[in-house]
């Protein structure tokens, strides 16, 4: 089925005998005019095409994970072993070492209440330093708790980097213990990744499953 096709049996799909406007007011269908009809029957197409497309998607990952699990566990139980915690990163090849599966687990962090007085000990920190500091401390210490500008977050990434600062100043140490029990985990996501190669002499190439780029 082409693209004209498609569009054209959006167009005769039935609709409603009453739209609602961006204003959550009802209209009747047969006033609407003909071409903002066929705009929304088209957005309504593809939209719920798209969706469809992301259900599959998400079922075929569970897929895939569950697929992963089962072979750790028949692997596990080839031994009489036991898992110990959270499933960590594994790597699956086939024989000719020209397929590759990685399963990794990314831990996500928060901060809690005591992130306040990691920053106002830092603030301290920073005003009793002054020029003395190298420039490049200064800024990764000033940077630490700025936050994004849409989402409001502190970048979790930039206070790890904090503790691996060292100061002589005597409260360096209480903003470091702060920094690490404003801290906290939040969560785990697994990802999968396929590669491929023609030979082993030859570079991996990643499947690659985003939808945006291929």
């Amino acid at each position: 089925m082409n693209a004209t096709t498609r569009i054209a049996q959006a167009e005769q799909r039935p609709l409603p005998d009453m739209l609602e406007n961006p204003h959550g007011q009802m209209i009747p269908t047969a006033r609407i005019r003909d071409d903002i009809v066929f705009r929304h029957q088209t957005a309504t197409a593809l939209i719920a095409g798209a969706q469809a497309l992301h259900e599959a998607m998400r079922t075929r990952k569970e897929q895939f994970f569950a697929d992963v699990d089962a072979f750790i566990d028949l692997t596990l139980e080839r031994y009489n072993a036991r898992l110990g915690g959270r499933r960590g990163g594994i790597v699956i090849t086939n024989f000719g070492e020209t397929m590759k599966i990685e399963v990794s687990t990314a831990d996500y962090l928060r901060v809690n209440e005591a992130i306040t007085a990691a920053q106002a000990l830092m603030n301290e920190v920073l005003e009793d330093v002054g020029e003395g500091a190298n420039e490049d401390v200064r800024a990764l210490l000033a940077n630490a708790f700025v936050r994004d500008e849409k989402t409001g977050r502190l970048n979790i990434q930039r206070l790890q980097e904090t503790r691996r600062v060292k100061l002589s100043h005597p409260k360096w140490p209480d903003v470091q213990a702060a920094i690490a029990d404003s801290l906290e985990w939040a969560g785990s996501r697994r990802y999968i990744r396929f590669h491929v190669r023609q030979d082993t002499n030859a570079r991996w190439e990643q499947i690659n499953l985003n939808f945006s780029s291929l």
